[in-house]
Parts: C-alpha cells; sequence; structure tokens
C-alpha cells in the first residue's frame, strides 16, 4: 500500500482478536504509532460501524446514514480509511479506523472474525450439532416448554433465530458470549466442512493408493461394503475397491449436517472410511 508509512501487522485485542490491526507509522508524528484496524480483515470493519453508527461525525465523515447493511457499511468504512491513512489524516484515523472496544456481543464476534448464522441451513445444521448438550437446549427454549433434542428442525431453526437475534444487543462482557459464539454463527455446511474443522485428515482426491490401502483395511466389514456398492459376496481387489470407496466418500462430503442421518451416524462413518 503506497501510504506515508509503512504497515506492520501486530496483535491484540479483546477476545482472541489477534492481527486485528495494523500499525501505520510514522504518519504526521515520526515518533507516533497508530494502531489502525486490519485491512485485509472483514469481521473488525462491522465492528466499527456497529460501535460509531449513532455518532453524527462519524457518519458524515464516512457518508453514511446508520442504517446501511454492516456488510455494505464495513466495505465503505474500510476504502474510506484506507484513503485516510493514504492523505495522512491522523486525527480521523485515531478516531474511526482504529480497533473499537466491543459494546455489543455482536460486534465482539465480528471482532473474532465470526459470521453470523443467517439461514435455515444454518440454524437446523445448528441443532443437529449441538441438541445433546442441555444448556443449549435450555438457552434456545428460554421461558416456553416442550423445546427438547427430538424436536423438529423446522421448529428448531425458529427457536434459535429468536434466541440469536435477541442476543447481538447484550453487553460484549456477558458470561454467556461462549456459548453464543458456538450456538448463533455460522457452523460447517456439510460433511467434509465439518470434517475439516475437525482437523481430520482425509484422503486427497487424487490419492489412488491412499483409497486402494484405505478399502484394503475395511473390506472386512460387510457394512462397509454394502455402501459402496460391493456384494460381500464377491472378491473385489483393492484396485476396484479404491474407486468405490471414494465416490462414497465423495458424495458424503457433499451432504448437508442436518439432513436425515448424517450427523452424527453419517458423519462417523465418514470420518473412519474417507481420513488417511
Amino acid at each position: 500500500m503506497n501510504t506515508a508509512g509503512k504497515l506492520l501487522a501486530t496483535t491484540g485485542a479483546m477476545g482472541g482478536c489477534g492481527g486485528a490491526y495494523f500499525v501505520a507509522k510514522p504518519l504526521l508524528s515520526p515518533d507516533k504509532q497508530i494502531t489502525t484496524a486490519d485491512f485485509n480483515k472483514k469481521g473488525v470493519w462491522k465492528a466499527i460501524f456497529l460501535t460509531h453508527k449513532e455518532d453524527a461525525n462519524f457518519k458524515s465523515t464516512f457518508s453514511l446514514t446508520g442504517s446501511e447493511a454492516v456488510d455494505t457499511a464495513s466495505v465503505s468504512i474500510r476504502d474510506k480509511c484506507k484513503q485516510l491513512v493514504k492523505d495522512n489524516s491522523k486525527d480521523l484515523i485515531e478516531k474511526w479506523c482504529v480497533v473499537p472496544t466491543p459494546k455489543t456481543i455482536e460486534a465482539r464476534l465480528y471482532l473474532d472474525e465470526k459470521e453470523l448464522a443467517s439461514d435455515d441451513d444454518d440454524r437446523q445444521n445448528l441443532f443437529v450439532l449441538y441438541k445433546e448438550d442441555e444448556g443449549f437446549i435450555n438457552a434456545i427454549k428460554g421461558d416456553g416448554s416442550g423445546f427438547t433434542k427430538n424436536s423438529n428442525k423446522s421448529d428448531a431453526k425458529t427457536k434459535i433465530e429468536t434466541y440469536c437475534s435477541s442476543k447481538m444487543s447484550v453487553s460484549a462482557e456477558d458470561p454467556s458470549y461462549s456459548n453464543i459464539k458456538n450456538w448463533c454463527t455460522k457452523p460447517p455446511r456439510d460433511v467434509k466442512a465439518k470434517l475439516v474443522e475437525d482437523g481430520i485428515v482425509l484422503i486427497g482426491e487424487s490419492d489412488t493408493a491412499g483409497w486402494a490401502d484405505k478399502y484394503e483395511k475395511l473390506k472386512g466389514e460387510s457394512a462397509f461394503l454394502t455402501a459402496i456398492g460391493v456384494s460381500t459376496g464377491s472378491a473385489v481387489d483393492k484396485a476396484e475397491g479404491g474407486p468405490k470407496l471414494k465416490t462414497w466418500c465423495t458424495t458424503e462430503y457433499s451432504k448437508k449436517l442436518h439432513d436425515n442421518d448424517v450427523y452424527p451416524t453419517n458423519f462417523e462413518l465418514s470420518k473412519t472410511r474417507c481420513s488417511k
């Protein structure tokens, strides 16, 4: 970036927001470092908007009304701050382009670079991921009754949306933050995304030997053979069995977690059959 000084990456922030900062120096003062929000991040600019959107001077500086969608406003703020750095506008940078102290849980989530659950798939996936957690069920249920881990997914997604919406304006210091971060942000979309998030090392798509060896290791299980389309009464060598296993895994990878029996049943099978 062509600025008055070199931008240096640094760390630190509330809630584990390391890397949310840049240091711009020297700007207008040779002995003064200004810590600006990281232009390569997204969430921090959303947090800046939420923190200052009621301030008339902020809105005037960034040509905002305060009612914009957070995604749209954050891009405008980031781009304007880039220009302010180029222009050495020290006072404005220090006031509006630095990592804010979050006032609400929503702003803190953005500083942690979390995306909010935003659609039915997200919320139904959250339900199947956390429904065995009694704390989750009780929190989503609230003061109502009749909501359990056996509730239908359609009812669950509505209740999760209501719960999460009610928590976004709560103080950033609320002790429930860690739970809300799990229960109200985008979960893995499908089986493969969840496997990757869990740190499972998968057999590579082009690893022919890996697929063949895994087939050889599991071929003694009749349920496995049936699943990948091999007759339990026929002899199939690993050169043929490996591709069949790969096909099965590829199909499983794309299944949504909330599809019938996918999580945890098929997910656990995928973890066993498709990993190195």
